[in-house]
């Protein structure tokens, strides 16, 4: 059965084999029609395969969802929504094991999915509508569909993805009424391996604990507010109307009455407040960038406040579970980065906000960092901008031959000299948003990295001398060591398993210095019976 109840909250589980027939089936035969019954491992021709696939999916979400005007729709999508957040706040409390019900995967493409509908329904001239038995058929069927064609979104954007990071991760097979999309070298069985450490190091990551008090202070500071009444309004307003979790109110309203509160405010400031959280036709992104832009804050993530055109009318739609959500989203995974609604950055205030807590992030990683280091007495260095000599000329390196460093630390059980840089990236769930940290990775943190690494070859006894002076030590010598780089990171991602460089998240990292090996030889059991061994970096 396609749709269930967990807990009292309506829940679609994914079905696969009735809309494979009409989807997979159809794809199959456009792409058998132009390749041939054939097996295709050629790196350009798998990736425009890929493309094609994905462009495909794009095009039967979007006819799908453009050709349904009635607001009733929506509506139930949007009381899905609060189902599953309701139910995703009890599992995170504890109060339920909602995996033991739904596969979290699907769960959490699932509510991506109807993120998905009600952002693209911002597009669409809705009418009032109907509801009745009939209705509703048909749209859990529309659901339905869409679930199933959001999963090959995601599955195709993963595809692309990995197949460019690795250079040709894939091969294609075009069998009668089927493509087979699969994985080179047994990698799949490996990457299904390697999620276990994902998922243990991204619940002990670095956060910001005090992020949301201190951007609820920032936001009153600002604007000269109260945070309570601010974001109280539209709630308040709904509620004056009915207690329809559906009900709409008039997004111009919201200034007006904001102003009326709060005198002191500018036409602009009010207004801004409330657009920073708004989806609508003007700012809602493609349904292409919505797939392989998941962070980007022009999205139903971050902004609750969704507003339609319904009979030629703006009107708001939101929820205060829904509003929650987006703060928390917005001070874990945006702020941290230099990440500002665009409406709310016109506030020079909030603009010095965002910039101290993008250069106060890294911070809280090295912070943990050094603490490893002291309680495991390792000798370190921490943000290095000129050496120490025996005379008073320190070594300025904070230039363009080299950069500041920082972390050197000695590693005395493997006699290494580590040149370390410290990465505060976003956590990421998806192999997008992998591409985008390896992308960084590759074309701009290794270079600088590499520039430092050959600083410091060439200079080793300036750093030994620069160690002797601040340990106070004259019989510290290690100008015999290795030079090697490293990447310290707060959270995992894919380029980890894959890198020029060693790159070890903190979670680990207390492990490395004590002397073990965080990424020994992987030996799998393959599907035909065999074993293989794997060496890292894993996937070269």
């Amino acid at each position: 059965m396609a749709k269930i109840n967990i807990a009292g909250q309506a829940v679609f589980t994914y079905e696969y084999n009735p809309y494979k027939e009409i989807y997979w089936n159809e794809l199959s035969q456009i792409m058998i029609s132009k390749y041939g019954i054939v097996t295709i491992t050629d790196f350009d021709k798998v990736d425009e395969c890929l493309n094609e696939c994905f462009l495909y999916f794009i095009k039967k979400f979007e006819e799908i969802v453009f050709n349904i005007d009635n607001f009733k729709f929506y509506c139930y999508v949007f009381r899905l929504h609060e189902d599953s957040l309701k139910l995703m706040l009890k599992e995170r409390s504890g109060e339920l094991e909602l995996f033991e019900s739904i596969e979290e995967s699907h769960f959490a493409i699932y509510r991506r999915i109807l993120k998905i509908i009600l952002e693209q329904g911002c597009k669409v001239d809705m009418q009032w509508g109907m509801f009745d038995a009939t209705l509703a058929s048909q749209f859990n069927e529309n659901i339905q569909r869409l679930f199933y064609i959001g999963m090959w979104l995601y599955n195709i954007s993963d595809n692309i993805s990995y197949h460019r990071m690795l250079n040709g991760a894939y091969f294609i097979s075009f069998e009668e009424n089927d493509i087979i999309i699969n994985w080179k070298n047994n990698y799949g069985i490996l990457k299904n391996h390697l999620m276990s450490y994902f998922s243990k190091a991204y619940e002990t990551g670095v956060v910001d604990e005090g992020g949301f008090t201190e951007l609820r202070q920032k936001i009153e500071e600002c604007y000269g507010i109260d945070y309570d009444k601010i974001f109280g309004i539209p709630f308040f307003l709904k509620k004056h109307f009915s207690e329809n979790p559906c009900q709409t109110i008039e997004p111009y309203i919201l200034p007006i009455n904001l102003k009326g509160i709060f005198s002191s405010l500018t036409k602009d400031d009010a207004e801004n407040i409330y657009k920073g959280l708004s989806i609508s036709r003007d700012n809602n992104l493609s349904l292409i960038d919505t797939i392989l832009k998941p962070y980007s804050t022009e999205r139903f993530l971050y902004r609750p406040f969704l507003i339609y055109t319904i009979n030629n009318e703006q009107r708001l739609l939101t929820s205060e579970d829904k509003f929650s959500e987006s703060v928390y989203a917005f001070v874990t995974n945006a702020i941290q980065w230099n990440t500002l609604n665009p409406e709310w950055e016109k506030k020079k205030c909030l603009q010095s906000y965002m910039n101290k807590k993008g250069n106060e992030h890294d911070k809280l990683l090295e912070d943990r960092i050094e603490n490893y280091f002291n309680s495991n007495k390792i000798l370190f260095a921490r943000n290095i901008k000129s050496f120490k000599t025996s005379t008073n000329n320190n070594i300025n390196i904070d230039n363009a031959n080299c950069g500041e460093i920082d972390f050197i630390f000695i590693d005395e059980v493997r006699k290494e000299i580590v040149v370390a840089d410290s990465k505060y990236n976003k956590a990421r769930y998806e192999a997008v948003g992998y591409r985008q940290d390896f992308t960084n990775f590759v074309n701009k943190y290794e270079p600088q990295l590499q520039k430092k690494i050959n600083w410091v070859t060439s200079n080793i006894s300036v750093v030994n001398q620069h160690f002797i002076k601040i340990y106070n030590d004259k019989d510290i010598d290690f100008t015999s060591y290795k030079v090697i780089g490293m990447f310290l990171i707060n959270t995992p991602t894919f380029y980890m398993f894959c890198s020029n460089y060693l790159a070890v998240d903190i979670e680990n990292f207390e492990h490395h210095i004590k002397g073990r090996d965080v990424y020994p030889d992987i030996t799998l059991q393959l599907e035909d019976g065999n074993q293989k061994v794997y060496k890292y970096p894993y996937f070269k």
